[in-house]
């Protein structure tokens, strides 16, 4: 949702992106479906020694995306324009 210019009466799509990540694992999320857009739900950070640890991104319908990473260096972005919802 788009809060700051709607109040919440639009949406726009965005991009996440990591780096500095050095494993990945999924659990219910298909691979093969390219083009499907989903729906993050909650971002987590599980910090272990030297600012390394494990991000856990929850999805929509119960998928989940855990990635190992040295520290958390992230960058979202809005990657459409609104639309009214």
């Amino acid at each position: 949702f788009l809060w700051e210019a709607t109040g919440g009466k639009a949406r726009v799509r965005a991009g996440c992106h990591f780096d500095d990540v050095t494993a990945v694992r999924h659990v219910n999320l298909r691979r093969d479906a390219r083009e499907a857009v989903v729906e993050i739900l909650a971002v987590c950070f599980s910090p272990a020694e030297d600012g390394a640890g494990a991000v856990t991104i929850d999805l929509a319908g119960g998928g989940a995306i855990r990635l190992d990473v040295e520290c958390v260096n992230a960058q979202l972005a809005d990657i459409s324009a609104p639309w009214p919802t």
